[in-house]
């Protein structure tokens, strides 16, 4: 019952090519490309060594994209020199922007100030209101007391709200 183990063909071949040949610092990787890639890749041989010099011509600079020849006037005024010294002309009228916005902060600063030391200053009721009970030396759980408490709240609301 014993089954033979049986060694494919093409197995063979490549361990006659060694491991140098085989790996070559490669990856395995899965990719999806679409029929007619594969069959232009088919045509030229090996796919993965085809791969990888369009990346390296691509990389160099030799591959250019199909849409370069349509770009814009804007898109290259973007990369010109001209830009760069737009953007610093702007940068100066931010930074120009935000001087006057900080000396106009600090003039409403003072000008409250101002308007707030002129106003009288109104006594802390609830200090007052809790001077006047201790004042009553009635404990804190007495009903006089937290009745007391509680129409001196409300005076004190009544007296805010106006």
């Amino acid at each position: 019952m014993d089954k033979e183990r049986q060694i494919n063909p093409r197995s063979l071949e490549n361990l006659k090519l060694g491991a140098k040949a085989r790996d070559k610092g490669k990856i395995r990787r899965n990719t999806t490309l679409l029929p007619e890639t594969i069959e232009w890749l088919d045509k030229r041989g090996n796919a993965s060594d085809l791969i990888d010099q369009l990346v390296r011509a691509a990389k160099s600079g030799e591959l250019k994209p199909n849409n370069a020849h349509e770009q814009k006037e804007t898109e290259q005024e973007i990369y010109s020199n001209d830009t760069h010294e737009q953007i610093k002309a702007l940068q100066a009228l931010v930074t120009e922007a935000q001087e006057q916005l900080r000396q106009e902060r600090e003039i409403f600063r003072q000008e409250l100030a101002a308007i707030h030391a002129s106003q009288p200053q109104q006594p802390d009721l609830e200090e007052l209101r809790d001077r006047y009970l201790t004042s009553l030396r009635l404990g804190k759980q007495a009903p006089e007391y937290k009745r007391t408490k509680k129409a001196l709240d409300g005076f004190i609301a009544f007296v805010q709200s106006i």
